[in-house]
């Protein structure tokens, strides 16, 4: 399930034009950027007004606000998905995996008032499509190639890896400097995670 949940059955069963693709990734892009600056009740007139396009088409892609929170979200989920194949191919293994996790940690500190609003809005959703499996099963790849290189200790999964990042960034929110503080665990994290020589 990704960004084109939204669309009509008509939609989804033909292939979107270049332009309407454009139009969406420019969309996600743009309500992204205002949920994350304005939180999720930002005005859906400035959220077309920004990307430059009619309100009208905001609505003819993503009928409902919770259709638009969801899209972003999800889009934001297969972009986490697609990072970690990015960093496999270019850092080595435990470089990738510790890259990864940093992306991870940043979405879920910037994405926790818009994920909180999709489920007030629209309870279930999230729990649809196979996403989480997938996300787990990205951060198990890095995970597996950093421990078969011998930089990482046995025993965690993929699961358990978000688990960590999520403690984290929930022990960070009430801090005086959120950011900082995420970056401050989640590196007592990583040097645990180290196989120790």
């Amino acid at each position: 399930m990704g960004a084109q949940t939204a669309r009509g059955k008509v939609q989804e069963a033909r292939p979107l034009r270049a332009d309407a693709r454009r139009n969406d990734k420019r969309l996600l892009d743009v309500a992204h950027k205002l949920f994350t600056e304005k939180g999720p009740e930002v005005a859906m007139e400035e959220i077309a007004r920004r990307a430059k396009v009619g309100i009208g088409t905001l609505y003819r892609h993503f009928p409902t606000r919770a259709d638009l929170l969801e899209a972003v979200y999800l889009d934001q989920m297969e972009g986490l998905i697609a990072r970690s194949t990015a960093l496999a191919g270019s850092l080595p293994p435990g470089e990738a995996l510790f890259a990864w996790l940093q992306d991870e940690a940043e979405h879920m500190m910037n994405s926790r008032a818009l994920k909180t609003c999709l489920i007030s809005a629209s309870p279930g959703r999230l729990s649809r499509g196979n996403w989480k499996e997938r996300l787990i099963g990205a951060g198990a790849a890095l995970l597996e190639a950093a421990e078969k290189d011998g930089v990482i200790r046995k025993g965690l999964d993929g699961n358990d890896l978000l688990n960590l990042v999520h403690a984290i960034t929930v022990a960070a929110e009430k801090a005086p400097d959120p950011p900082a503080q995420a970056r401050l665990l989640l590196q007592v994290m990583t040097d645990g995670l180290r196989k120790q020589r």
